[in-house]
């Protein structure tokens, strides 16, 4: 049975479409730390809103989220974690541990965990997504017992969160996240840097055969971009080519494929030059993680995982490979960065064309994207 308070705070949203005077109650709830009549209020709101309900719901659910999680202290953390496991089967499901590990330090974040049961694959994940945003901020958390613990329930669960270090690794020493503010927040782009030096010339005429990707690996390229084409009208594409020897990274050896791959097509002029391996992951995981203009990604966790499986994808390291067989599969391939100057991508920010010259350097993978203004 619902509270007289919270129904007639709900009944007041459906009766306006200014909802200043609802949201000046809210920030009064917060600035007099009234946690629990914010929880109540955010649980009637994530019940009405499951069905697409007034926007007005939604913007106030997604207001007192941001206020809570953000909001230092034991009281408030303690209700952010209870609106987070309310909320995980939504939109808020990889916002609100992201809020919380940037807010709070992992001692009060341990301590949230161990106070609450695992049992049951929601309780399981809910503690992984907290671990795993830890995890990206602050180091050593992987050394700690109740990480070590959420992480081994994970994987006797065959969680696919669990294929994952728990720890920031040095080729993410570049990945940026998203950083929350109580009313906004920023997202990086996914526009790979320039190479530090211009390309040679390195002439390459003959010998380039092109090579279809596995369908795993053609899969795994559109899962890390899924937010960005589902959502909003992005696009991607990815093309291998192979090389009976050797190559060097050149622009010739670009100018060589590049009709024959369609968002360099029409290049009149190729622009690019060599990356390191971690640019290459920070561009491709921010493309995962935030997505573009109209959509959030996939979060920090899960647009983690489907960043290094399509890194994967890339640098041709098996469906089934290890995350640190793929990992030195990518540190071991040459990468590229090519500036996305033709008519196929937009033009706006969330552009990005980069190339791998795997290990055995006889093949060579592109990849690029683009999202609409």
């Amino acid at each position: 049975m619902q509270d007289r308070e919270t129904e007639a705070f709900i009944r007041s949203l459906c009766d306006t479409d200014d909802w200043r005077e609802q949201m000046a109650a809210v920030e009064g709830w917060i600035a007099d730390a009234r946690w629990p009549r914010l929880a109540r209020v955010h649980r009637r709101l994530v019940e009405l809103t499951a069905d697409g309900a007034n926007p007005a719901f939604r913007s106030i659910e997604e207001h007192i989220e941001r206020s809570v999680a953000l909001s230092p202290g034991e009281g408030a953390a303690k209700v952010a974690w209870d609106l987070f496991r309310v909320a995980l089967a939504g939109r808020s499901r990889t916002r609100i541990p992201a809020m919380l590990a940037q807010a709070q330090p992992w001692e009060r974040l341990r301590g949230l965990i161990e106070g609450t049961p695992r049992e049951g694959a929601v309780a399981l994940e809910a503690a992984a997504l907290l671990v795993l945003e830890a995890g990206l901020r602050e180091p050593r958390v992987d050394e700690d017992p109740v990480a070590r613990e959420v992480w081994a329930g994970l994987a006797r669960a065959g969680h696919p969160l669990a294929w994952l270090p728990l720890a920031r690794q040095p080729l993410e020493s570049e990945v940026a996240l998203i950083q929350y503010g109580p009313r906004a927040w920023s997202r990086p782009s996914s526009t790979p840097a320039r190479g530090p030096a211009p390309l040679g010339s390195g002439l390459v005429t003959d010998g380039l055969a092109p090579e279809p990707l596995a369908p795993a690996e053609q899969r795994a390229l559109e899962g890390a971009f899924a937010s960005m084409l589902s959502e909003s009208n992005g696009r991607v594409a990815c093309a291998r080519f192979r090389a009976p020897e050797p190559l060097a990274p050149s622009l010739g050896l670009l100018r060589a494929i590049a009709a024959s791959f369609g968002p360099l097509r029409d290049a009149s002029e190729l622009r690019g030059g060599e990356i390191s391996a971690a640019a290459a992951v920070a561009s491709l995981l921010a493309a995962a993680m935030h997505g573009g203009a109209y959509d959030h990604g996939l979060g920090h966790c899960y647009g983690r995982l489907a960043g290094w499986k399509a890194l994967g994808a890339v640098v041709g390291a098996h469906a089934q490979a290890a995350f640190d067989e793929v990992a030195e599969a990518v540190r071991s391939a040459a990468w590229l960065s090519v500036e996305p100057s033709t008519a196929w991508f937009e033009g706006v920010a969330w552009d990005g064309c980069i190339a791998a010259l795997h290990r055995s350097r006889t093949s060579l993978t592109l990849l690029a994207w683009t999202d609409t203004d």
